[in-house]
């Protein structure tokens, strides 16, 4: 059985706080031809398709209400999230629709929006990162003249964060961070053996992008591995 409260909506990474519904919607459009062969009856050919999802919820301490408002008047493009804790994962981007804010005096405030989606609907997975096996070694990575640099001496409470993403999913992933990161083309244990063995000469070899922001890294079938180092724990999504 699925309950309510397992549907969550997360806008940019940050679930929609103090939900208490929320609605997701999926149509397609047709095109009827008169069949050929089955007399007076019509075939249907499936074209386009459109989703939403819109959401009920208490006005939460926090400024949920003004972002959401500020977004719909700047117009800004989003991604949206939808789980139902099931396996039914959905991602896409969209712009905010409608915002309705409102409270009887007695009552608690509540807060409803509703999102227009832009382009195609995904599948998604989330990615927990691995921190860095230390055994009292510390690791730091480092951008300068448009080069990766590699501090094996750094001493580090946590970090960096290690994950390995399988592309064979072929899509796209979304990596949210504002720490210098970059992606090899190797497994996880490979990557870090070179690390260990502060081989800079494999790991500047093997990488294949690297930056200090957000990114886009598109995954395609000739790659094998996918792994992405961070300094500090990044928001890891794959869409596919």
């Amino acid at each position: 059985m699925i309950h309510g409260r397992d549907l969550i909506v997360a806008l940019d990474g940050v679930a929609i706080a103090g939900a208490k519904s929320c609605k997701f919607n999926i149509s397609q459009n047709f095109i009827s031809t008169c069949s050929p062969t089955d007399g007076r009856v019509k075939d249907k050919h499936p074209t386009d398709y459109d989703w939403n999802v819109s959401v009920d919820c208490l006005v939460p301490s926090s400024n949920l209400s003004v972002a959401l408002t500020d977004k719909l008047i700047a117009g800004t493009k989003c991604l949206l999230t939808f789980t139902d804790g099931s396996g039914q994962n959905r991602a896409g981007w969209v712009y905010v629709k409608s915002c309705d804010e409102n409270g009887p005096v007695g009552s608690l405030a509540s807060f409803s929006a509703s999102f227009e989606s832009t382009g195609a609907l995904f599948k998604y997975m989330l990615f927990n990162n691995g921190t860095f096996p230390h055994d009292g070694q510390g690791f730091e990575l480092s951008i300068s003249q448009n080069k990766i640099h590699y501090d094996y001496d750094r001493d580090r409470h946590e970090g960096p964060y290690v994950v390995e993403i399988d592309p064979s999913f072929a899509g796209k992933i979304l990596m949210t961070t504002s720490d210098v990161w970059a992606a090899y083309f190797h497994e996880e244990d490979y990557v870090t053996e070179m690390m260990y063995n502060q081989d800079t000469q494999g790991l500047e070899e093997s990488a294949f992008k690297f930056g200090n922001s957000d990114t886009v890294i598109e995954l395609n079938a000739t790659m094998q591995y996918c792994t992405i180092v961070c300094n500090t724990k990044p928001h890891i999504i794959l869409l596919y």
